[in-house]
């Protein structure tokens, strides 16, 4: 795994500080560790409650503060950097083995072999021996393989949206619609019986 202290070395517009063991007090902190864990990596001797207390006064100079403050961004920012390589190589790879299938696609569509098969100019038709026979079928595996990739590489570039199903609501409205007509064709027939009982005519 990578050691986080490896992020914070020093650019043109940040400078270490003089004193050695206060730097590497400093990269420690920046990189997520205890004031009391980098008091003691940066080698200072003392120990239990001495170096907690020595580590927390380290730690309130406003020298060594700064520098942990400007390590922690330099951090972020090489961390963001990182992302954003991995997620552009990931789309390249994505990009790549996209391209491969589409070129399988195309070169199958000129296939001599398929030109007389209903469909055999799409590329999009494969052939498979069964027994003595040949059949013919669309190549279901390598549309997957095409909608799966692409669906990944919008995620991954942050365009794909979550398609909700519409026929949920249309079901629920559907049965509230019921529900209601429900109760509506009760209280006609309570109103209609209840007429009846007092010899009132109803519409």
């Amino acid at each position: 795994m990578r050691d986080s202290t490896s992020l914070v070395k020093p650019t043109s517009n940040m400078s270490p500080l003089e004193n050695a063991q206060h730097e590497l007090f400093a990269q420690r902190c920046a990189a997520g560790g205890s004031a009391t864990s980098a008091y003691m990596a940066a080698g200072y001797e003392a120990k239990g409650r001495s170096a907690i207390a020595s580590a927390h006064k380290l730690l309130m100079q406003p020298k060594v503060r700064a520098r942990i403050r400007d390590l922690k961004t330099a951090i972020a920012a090489k961390l963001i950097n990182y992302s954003v390589r991995e997620k552009n190589t990931r789309l390249e790879a994505l990009q790549s083995r996209w391209e491969k299938l589409n070129r399988v696609i195309e070169q199958r569509s000129v296939a001599p072999e398929l030109q007389q098969v209903p469909g055999g100019d799409t590329g999009l038709v494969v052939r498979t021996r069964v027994g003595n026979y040949n059949v013919f079928a669309v190549d279901i595996r390598t549309l997957r393989e095409l909608r799966a990739i692409e669906e990944q590489a919008s995620r991954e570039s942050g365009q794909w949206m979550e398609r909700v199903e519409s026929t949920v609501n249309i079901n629920l409205i559907a049965r509230l619609n019921a529900a209601r007509q429900r109760v509506q064709d009760a209280e006609k027939r309570d109103a209609h019986e209840a007429a009846s009982r007092l010899g009132t005519p109803t519409n």
